[in-house]
């Protein structure tokens, strides 16, 4: 396994541990752990070594081949990674999951369905109750085998779906998080073909651009391509959120900026330029 040269040790450990699960579809960030003060302690490795030891056992995989694996999923849950009892739903007779959370593919022959599932510690009125889904499997099933296109022909990774949006011309998926890295939206923009064929044949109508949006176009025009830190330096501006969800979400949204890394949504060299439509919009505001 290769690892990226970095003279920082805690950036290096996260480095490492996403070298070793290499991650496909998982949005994550070594520097984003480093940012948030994520610390491995190595001290404590030998504790957790020791605890961990006391949840493996070996599982049968045929007749006459064993293999190390978790045999008791609740117990490892709750003892070792810590995991609230109360939370987990499932492993009790008395808290069966509910049906809500299995849904039928009927052209495909499948079920979804959990093993367990997480409630929120405290759930919101308006909000879902769940807050993590979990599918347990047998100790002969090949995690790190990519699925066959015959056994789940309905699969995609992240790669492949930004390889076709690319190659049918859709505009870059959209990713937004919150500062702490605990929420993850995704938005697909509406490919500009099926606008264009929506629309309906009348004059140009200018949409409706917040002060904050036409201030951070005019920046965009005046310096062609700028990052984050540059902006919020011209906005004499210093929370990240304000800067998302006031001015970058929106222009993303309406096509009026783009990512210069469109593949790389949450890279830390991920800078922004104006579109033809951003470049349009301020010619015909002028």
């Amino acid at each position: 396994m290769s690892i990226p040269s970095t003279k920082d040790p805690v950036l290096a450990d996260h480095l490492a541990w996403l070298g070793y699960v290499q991650p496909e579809g998982l949005v994550v960030s070594a520097p984003a752990w480093v940012d948030s003060q994520v610390v491995i302690d190595r001290a404590a490795l030998p504790d957790l070594q020791r605890r961990l030891a006391e949840h493996v056992s070996s599982l049968a995989l045929t007749a006459s081949d064993t293999a190390a694996g978790v045999a008791d999923l609740p117990r490892f849950l709750t003892e070792f990674l810590g995991w609230p009892a109360d939370l987990l739903v499932g492993w009790d007779v008395a808290r069966p999951l509910p049906s809500e959370l299995s849904v039928a593919l009927p052209e495909f022959g499948e079920t979804l369905a959990p093993t367990y599932a997480v409630t929120q510690p405290q759930p919101k009125a308006d909000a879902s109750p769940w807050l993590l889904l979990v599918q347990s499997h047998s100790a002969t099933v090949d995690l790190d085998k990519p699925a066959s296109s015959h056994a789940r022909g309905w699969a995609a990774s992240a790669a492949k779906m930004l390889r076709v949006l690319r190659q049918n011309g859709s505009p870059a998926p959209v990713f937004e998080t919150d500062d702490d890295r605990s929420a993850l939206v995704l938005r697909l923009p509406v490919h500009p073909e099926s606008l264009a064929a929506a629309r309906p044949t009348a004059a140009p109508v200018t949409p409706p651009v917040g002060d904050h949006v036409l201030r951070l176009l005019k920046v965009l025009q005046a310096h062609d391509v700028m990052g984050n830190s540059e902006i919020r330096a011209a906005f004499v501006l210093k929370d990240r959120r304000r800067l998302r969800e006031t001015c970058l979400a929106p222009a993303l949204r309406d096509h009026l900026i783009e990512y210069t890394l469109p593949d790389r949504p949450n890279s830390r060299l991920q800078k922004y330029r104006l579109t033809s439509q951003g470049r349009a919009l301020l010619a015909q505001l002028a």
